[in-house]
């Protein structure tokens, strides 16, 4: 089956390319600050999945989707998560097979640090610009987190990716 040629909208690049900057600059700037743990994005990602599951824990199945990759993929990175002390396994209570992944108190705090260092460096750089121009990234957001949504595929109207680093 092949498909129609279609010839992106001009801005659709220049805006993944401005988002993709802007976080590569502000965890440079954070880890320059010694604001942020050294994590590579999909374990910041993962952390931040295990950790919005609480205590009760997130099978290694659920990770992989809410990641939208494959099951080793996501068991590899939590396997280094937790050679870090960053994360935990337990079997589940029900049958003793399954496994559950929680944070540590350790990956809980780095998870919190990432995100902390994250919004220091933003900061930084939000007074140095115009009330126009913070206004114009603030009202940027609800068409970004749709963006993400139609990317992620079809999820719940209302819904909005919360995997982001």
């Amino acid at each position: 089956m092949t498909t129609a040629a279609h010839t992106p909208h001009p801005d659709a690049v220049a805006v993944i390319e401005a988002v993709g900057a802007l976080w590569r600059h502000a965890t440079e700037a954070a880890r320059d600050q010694a604001l942020l743990p050294s994590l590579t994005p999909a374990q910041v990602r993962t952390l931040r999945i295990i950790a919005r599951a609480g205590a009760k824990g997130i099978t290694p199945a659920a990770i992989a989707a809410e990641l939208s990759v494959s099951r080793p993929l996501a068991s590899d990175t939590v396997r280094r998560l937790e050679q870090g002390g960053l994360v935990e396994r337990r079997r589940t209570p029900q049958d003793g097979r399954s496994v559950l992944i929680s944070t540590t108190a350790r990956g809980a705090a780095a998870e919190r640090s990432f995100h902390s260092g994250l919004a220091v460096a933003m900061d930084r750089a939000f007074v140095q610009l115009s009330t126009e121009e913070r206004a114009a990234l603030a009202a940027a957001v609800p068409a970004l987190e749709r963006a993400g949504d139609l990317l992620h595929g079809d999820r719940g109207e209302g819904e909005t990716a919360s995997t982001t680093p």
